[in-house]
């Protein structure tokens, strides 16, 4: 009988430090949030948003302190470590495949919209976009309901 109630204390108090660890009341990185990139230049050229280019950003994601995503046209995704460089008011991003895979990324968030400038693979890179928030889903604004009724219900 000890043991059970051991058991479940410590799965509760294992839940609960989880809950701040890792869950939704943990605390958020400075940056958090989706940036959906709606322009986006590389060298001073444009670069169209089609969906198999590889070399277009769609998404910054930062949803974790230490770690940034950068999702690509094509669905793939960029994995770095961050440090925050507080002298140039910029994110350090260091790839977790290759450390040689360094750059500094300028992240400058005005509300709702957001531009970035970075030197990412010998490549000038400048963009801008929409900050997200989860209001601006749909699943998250209309909630979830097994029975759809028209036009979700396909």
């Amino acid at each position: 009988m000890l043991t059970i109630g051991f058991v479940l204390i410590y799965g509760v108090v294992g839940g609960v430090k989880s809950l701040y660890s890792n869950g939704d009341m943990a605390a958020k990185p400075k940056n958090y949030g989706l940036y959906e990139i709606t322009y986006f230049e590389k060298n001073n050229k444009a670069i169209t948003a089609d969906e198999n280019n590889t070399n277009r950003w769609k998404y910054i994601i930062i949803e974790w302190e230490g770690l940034i995503q950068i999702q690509t046209m094509d669905h793939s995704k960029l994995y770095y470590k961050t440090e925050i460089d507080s002298l140039t008011n910029s994110l350090k991003l260091e790839s977790y495949n290759d450390a040689s895979d360094t750059f500094n990324l300028k992240l400058i968030n005005t509300g709702p919209t957001f531009r970035v400038d970075a030197v990412f693979k010998g490549d000038t890179i400048k963009a801008f976009g929409n900050t997200k928030q989860k209001e601006d889903f749909l699943l998250m604004n209309r909630g979830f309901n097994w029975v759809n009724e028209y036009p979700f219900n396909r």
